[in-house]
């Protein structure tokens, strides 16, 4: 592939991220900012549900080179699960299975809104993943702050990577 010669993978692959109220859309926009910064080569697709992206921050958002896809929340509020739920505010968490819409790509890297990019990470679309499978991290269930909302526990035992924060 010589520098003019498109980058094939550009179109396959992208990164997402949730948007289910306008309260996070600036996160979304610093998101957008820090992958951009770090000279990503693939878009940011905004998952958004009706009423959570204002026309002024759509055009940042575009501005700075996001895709958009208009989207549904999920909502179990009422419905019988097997999910016990306790945190009222992780109930927006079920419309990030929406993600799973976005078929037209190969690979679709989710990121969370509060999430700020650092460093260029491109190469977690060259990590093999068997056909079939999903890709996901740990989940850090060590509680260093203490917060009295987590699950009771939640403890650094459960650190997996270091002894404390």
């Amino acid at each position: 592939m010589t520098p003019e010669s498109p980058n094939p993978k550009k179109s396959e692959f992208a990164y997402a991220v949730i948007l289910t109220t306008n309260s996070y859309s600036i996160g979304v926009k610093v998101l957008a900012w820090s992958l951009r910064a770090v000279a990503t080569s693939f878009p940011l697709v905004v998952m958004y549900v009706p009423g959570a992206l204002s026309p002024s921050d759509f055009n940042e958002l575009e501005n700075l080179g996001c895709k958009f896809r208009e989207t549904s929340r999920i909502d179990l509020t009422g419905k019988k699960t097997n999910f016990a739920n306790p945190y009222p505010y992780y109930e927006e968490t079920w419309t990030k299975l929406q993600v799973f819409g976005l078929i037209e790509f190969k690979r679709v890297i989710l990121l969370d809104a509060d999430m700020l990019v650092c460093k260029n990470v491109d190469e977690l679309m060259d990590i093999y993943i068997p056909e079939g499978w999903i890709g996901a991290v740990y989940n850090c269930k060590c509680n260093p702050m203490r917060k009295p909302n987590y699950p009771l526990d939640w403890s650094a035992i459960f650190l997996p990577y270091e002894t404390g924060h």
